[in-house]
């Protein structure tokens, strides 16, 4: 999943307060980066209050929020290992999360005390942009707040897990286009979850990952009162010695 130019590359969206959220669309990016450029950003946005989302894809491998555990996979260290899946624990919410090519990866980092957002009233705007990104492909987008996730047929399509430190959230979520759905037979995203699907299982064809990140985008600038919106084909910049902030956690 390559990033494509974006029709949206400036642009302001009507009826909305002219604040600037910049976005960032690349395309696969291992683990690390991805975590470096989010610590950047959310020093920049603890300093500046510029918000930011970095959207991409990851190679196979299982990120474990909160709510997660091994019980939620359903395959032993040494399978594990032998199919080269990382295991990476963070704090963030939601359970146990596999990504693979074909699944969006969304790092939001917002600073909420800006957007006079209380923690509950963001997670359900989020919740309501990957919604609507499902409804636009006329699905019907089920929001279920317990697990945090958008279903399609009963089946996750989308999942959110945040952490918030000093007013800034981080992490975001995940939302499948068009992963291989077989590996979902082995993950579980929480305790008697069904396996997750995707927009091109339900709509039956191929879609492309640029319309979804372009829907995504605004979508969330909608839901978060963003009228101006930047996007770069370039990962953020990292500060030398700036990229081990504590504002993630993992082990």
């Amino acid at each position: 999943m390559q990033p494509e130019a974006s029709m949206l590359t400036e642009g302001k969206l009507a009826g909305i307060s002219l604040c600037s959220l910049r976005a960032y669309f690349l395309g696969r990016v291992d683990w690390s980066s991805a975590l470096n450029w989010q610590n950047a950003l959310v020093v920049e946005a603890c300093r500046t209050g510029q918000a930011s989302v970095v959207l991409c894809e990851h190679p196979p491998l299982l990120s474990v929020g909160r709510h997660g555990s091994y019980r939620h996979m359903l395959l032993d260290l040494e399978e594990l290992q032998r199919r080269g899946w990382a295991v990476h624990w963070v704090n963030r919410g939601g359970g146990c999360w596999l990504h693979l090519p074909g699944q969006l990866a969304i790092y939001l980092v917002i600073p909420l005390g800006q957007r006079h957002l209380s923690l509950a009233e963001y997670l359900q705007r989020l919740l309501q942009a990957l919604a609507a990104v499902v409804s636009h492909y006329l699905l019907p987008a089920e929001v279920v707040r317990q697990s945090m996730e958008v279903r399609v047929g009963g089946r996750p399509i989308a999942c959110v897990g945040v952490h918030v430190r000093r007013g800034v959230s981080s992490f975001g979520a995940i939302f499948n286009i068009g992963p291989d759905l077989t590996c979902y037979r082995l993950v579980r995203t929480g305790y008697e979850a069904p396996p997750m699907t995707s927009l091109e299982r339900e709509c039956r064809r191929r879609i492309r990952p640029a319309e979804v990140r372009e829907l995504l985008l605004h979508q969330l600038a909608s839901q978060l009162q963003y009228g101006t919106v930047s996007i770069s084909l370039e990962p953020p910049r990292v500060p030398a010695k700036g990229s081990s902030s504590g504002s993630i956690a993992h082990r």
